[in-house]
């Protein structure tokens, strides 16, 4: 991705909804954050991989168990919730790239290019998070079908 303020990655509605957005740039900050609702968050401060190939997981369970991966590495979080919760269940359509501006249009369009992304409703372990990383690269991709123990929802190639 370039640097150029807010992006996001994947979203399923608004503001108000959950949503996955790098920011770059925007008021002097550069950070991965996974917007669960409108006050709960993870995030990673202190991103600057732009111009680069990066695989980013993020893992949401609760609370306390809750991971963004960089390249396989599980990354040090800042939050603001301590209470556990859930991801709500959604009828709203699944945005890649960009976020829905609530007029009928998209707002904080991704300037960079997806691939492989995937979902996933159990909790992937780093061991896994490990092995769909190492078999990334130059015509190789894993079968993220075959991953022991998960529960894939959906996968999308994008072009591979």
């Amino acid at each position: 991705t370039a640097n150029s303020n807010i992006q996001t990655i994947l979203s399923n509605k608004n503001s108000s909804g959950w949503k996955w957005e790098i920011n770059s740039g925007l008021s002097g900050y550069n950070n991965i954050t996974f917007y669960i609702d409108s006050t709960h968050y993870i995030r990673v401060n202190n991103f600057s991989n732009y111009g680069s190939w990066v695989h980013l997981v993020v893992v949401v369970n609760g609370a306390s168990n809750n991971y963004i991966y960089i390249n396989k590495v599980n990354q040090t979080l800042s939050n603001n919730f301590s209470t556990p919760f859930t991801i709500p269940d959604s009828t709203e359509p699944l945005i890649i790239g960009a976020q829905d501006d609530g007029a009928g249009g998209y707002t904080r369009s991704l300037n960079g290019n997806l691939d492989e992304l995937a979902i996933w409703n159990t909790e992937l372990t780093s061991t896994q998070i490990e092995s769909i990383y190492d078999a990334t690269g130059t015509n190789t991709t894993s079968d993220l079908s075959t991953i022991e123990s998960s529960n894939l929802k959906l996968w999308l190639r994008m072009g591979d």
